[in-house]
């Protein structure tokens, strides 16, 4: 399989004297590691992870909400389609070799990031010029939101290989809500309570996530991947039933303004994108 790496570094390289002019960057960037094939358990192959870091250019310490939440390094895709398939077939190592491949010749954007309350899934959308329209855009659509289902099955595939247990409760669209409470935002439990939701920098420090990519390189294809939005909130979002009403409402939780030596950060960031291909592209 011919794999091409393009990195979406023009931005950085021309305008490297811009790229720090906010306090915070993102940049994206792809690296290769060796790791055991999903497939064939007993083969080492090169597997492509996807780079996240995070950096504070400033002269303050800051403390900010992640813009994509981190569990065991897989990605959470979201899928807007219910096919009845079952868990028990998705997770057996016949369903990833038949998807081998499948998108080859296809161009997906990727969004990684934060929905606000919600946590963040990835979702890709597709290049509807790669895609054959025999069908009309209504097929188009529906085959580029397979490619999300096919994604989080992969992933799920691997979370049963390695008897990971997800950590976070799901919505009915698949995004992961996380319920603040004040105590839990309060300076002296910030850190300790809710602290893997957030980053914390000093100045000049830097801070990077991984994320695997291999389920992108089974499925094939051209992908770029860039933040959903590149805005950092202030506030995190809970959900309490009104004593009145007895109907679920949301309200905002302001972030403090600092805990500890940190600094609440908010507001936009320098970001770049990164584009990966895999198969004859």
């Amino acid at each position: 399989m011919k794999i091409k790496l393009i990195l979406a570094t023009l931005f950085i390289m021309l305008h490297g004297n811009v790229i720090f002019s906010q306090c915070i960057s993102v940049e994206l960037s792809v690296s290769w590691e060796m790791g055991y094939d999903i497939v064939h358990y007993d083969s080492i192959i090169s597997i492509p992870i996807l780079n996240v870091t995070y950096r504070n250019n400033c002269d303050r310490d800051y403390y900010f909400l992640n813009v994509c939440e981190n569990e065991n390094s897989l990605p959470e895709m979201l899928c807007m389609i219910l096919d009845n398939a079952r868990y028990e077939d998705y997770v057996k190592r016949e369903y990833v070799k038949n998807l081998y491949g499948v998108n080859s010749n296809q161009n997906f954007c990727v969004n990684i990031g934060r929905w606000h309350s919600y946590g963040s899934s990835w979702h890709a959308y597709c290049d509807y010029d790669s895609i054959t329209n025999k069908y009309g855009r209504g097929y188009q659509d529906i085959k580029c939101e397979y490619v999300n289902c096919h994604l989080e099955r992969i992933y799920e595939h691997i979370r049963h290989q390695n008897n990971l247990v997800r950590v976070s409760k799901k919505t009915p669209t698949g995004a992961i809500k996380f319920n603040f409470t004040i105590d839990d935002l309060l300076p002296e439990n910030l850190i300790n309570s809710v602290g893997e939701q957030f980053i914390f920098l000093k100045s000049g420090e830097t801070h990077t996530d991984t994320y695997n990519l291999i389920a992108f390189k089974i499925l094939g294809g051209c992908f770029t991947f860039h933040t959903f939005d590149n805005v950092i909130e202030n506030y995190v979002l809970t959900t309490e039933m009104d004593s009145v009403t007895k109907r679920t409402v949301e309200q905002k939780l302001e972030l403090p303004e600092t805990v500890g030596e940190y600094f609440r950060y908010s507001g936009g960031f320098n970001t770049n994108k990164v584009t990966v291909c895999f198969g004859d592209k």
